[in-house]
């Protein structure tokens, strides 16, 4: 792996490293430990000092990496129902399946549904925000508190709440999403009187 790796840094000069990983496991018994991901970033931290990486570069940690991504539940039906068909992380939440696409591949194109969870670090102690563009429908909570609720069918439409949020707080987030027929979007943006709008970055997702 690190040939490899070496040779995707030397040869494309990437800003951005994304580990996928379920590191942490322990059933069944999974042999990478903290130590394995301290050696590999500081290895990719070696080839190009400036490069960012996600945190499951090692076993997930706050202290792995330089960021998270927010869990995602993919369910094969548009009740959020039974056990996910795939689970993973995202960067970010900012899809357009549009009428042909889906999550994934298992994943028909109408009736699925998504469940992303994690948390949302702000840069700066003021009241964001926060702004969906789905088809069909969607929920957003923060710490616990149901802000959009926009859960009767629709056509692409934009929905919007106001939240308070402290500077390098932890906000836990929870965002439900199903698409029954026709378009799918899911789009999570943000802004406030500092910060002009954009696609949630990366950088304040967490996995937890």
């Amino acid at each position: 792996m690190y040939a490899q790796l070496k040779e995707l840094v030397d040869t494309y000069d990437p800003a951005l490293l994304w580990f996928d990983g379920e590191w942490d496991t322990e059933d069944p018994h999974n042999p990478w430990t903290a130590r394995d991901g301290e050696r590999l970033e500081s290895y990719l931290r070696g080839l190009n000092p400036d490069l960012v990486i996600n945190n499951r570069v090692g076993k997930r940690r706050v202290t792995d990496g330089d960021y998270g991504t927010p869990e995602q539940e993919i369910f094969d039906n548009a009740d959020l129902a039974g056990a996910p068909k795939v689970t993973r992380t995202d960067p970010t939440v900012n899809h357009a399946w549009k009428f042909g696409g889906s999550p994934h591949a298992s994943i028909p194109s109408d009736r699925f549904s998504v469940r992303w969870t994690g948390s949302i670090e702000p840069r700066r102690t003021e009241t964001y925000t926060l702004t969906t563009v789905s088809g069909d429908v969607v929920r957003v909570w923060i710490d616990g508190r149901l802000v959009i609720d926009s859960w009767n069918p629709h056509e692409p439409k934009v929905d919007k709440a106001q939240v308070p949020l402290t500077a390098g707080e932890r906000h836990s987030i929870r965002v439900d999403y199903a698409e029954n027929t026709g378009e799918a979007h899911m789009k999570l943006l943000w802004s406030s009187p500092d910060q002009p709008q954009q696609i949630v970055p990366s950088t304040q997702l967490r996995t937890r």
